[in-house]
């Protein structure tokens, strides 16, 4: 099959602050929780080629514990100890981390090098991830705080592989779908390793699909 720069996929993978809060309209990607490490995979659809992978920490800019690690301006960004025992990182680790708007530069850069993307509002991006509501609205923190908000078009449909796995391998969770399509059992989070776990999910249930065993 002939690759086409319109079946692009981004398999996306978030570490945050915490659990995100429901969003009101009157809330801002400066309140509450951060996007504090990424692992992106970029690949072709629909079979799940891998082209490149990026990742990064990025600096906590927020305030935890009477600590403010950024400006007035990121005061409202919140911190959770329930998070940092998943990913293991705390906030004093990301103090000499890239900030988010150096992060948000490398990854525009980044996608569209790798994809080869011209003109990005002519080339959809079909963001792909595990339960991918959530990495979507951290992608869209990081690119506001580096203020590249239209550097990149998202296509208006996601992969899901919560989803996916449910209906396909009757998987209920990431744990769950990591395991039976790749063996690997989790311990310490890491958003790469999530990002490489996923793709290979979504290239197993594609396989699947077409047939095929493997």
């Amino acid at each position: 099959m002939a690759k086409d720069k319109r079946q692009i996929g981004l398999v996306l993978d978030w570490e945050t602050t915490g659990l995100r809060e429901h969003r009101v309209p009157s809330m801002s990607y400066l309140e509450g929780t951060q996007g504090i490490e990424i692992g992106a995979t970029l690949v072709w659809l629909p079979e799940v080629e891998e082209i490149s992978t990026f990742t990064s920490r990025v600096r906590f800019l927020g305030v935890h514990k009477g600590v403010q690690y950024g400006g007035d301006a990121y005061k409202h960004l919140t911190w959770s100890e329930d998070a940092e025992r998943i990913h293991g990182i705390k906030p004093q680790d990301l103090a000499k981390e890239p900030r988010p708007s150096d992060v948000a530069e490398k990854f525009v850069s980044w996608v569209k090098t790798s994809a080869g993307i011209d003109d990005p509002h002519k080339t959809p991006i079909m963001f792909c991830g595990h339960n991918p509501d959530g990495d979507m609205y951290y992608t869209r923190q990081l690119l506001f705080f580096g203020g590249y908000e239209n550097s990149l078009r998202f296509h208006h449909r996601m992969l899901d592989t919560f989803s996916l796995g449910y209906f396909v391998l009757g998987a209920k969770s990431s744990t769950e779908l990591f395991e039976r399509v790749s063996g690997v059992t989790r311990k310490i989070h890491t958003a790469m390793e999530d990002s490489m776990l996923t793709t290979q999910a979504l290239r197993t249930i594609y396989r699947i699909c077409q047939g095929h065993t493997k």
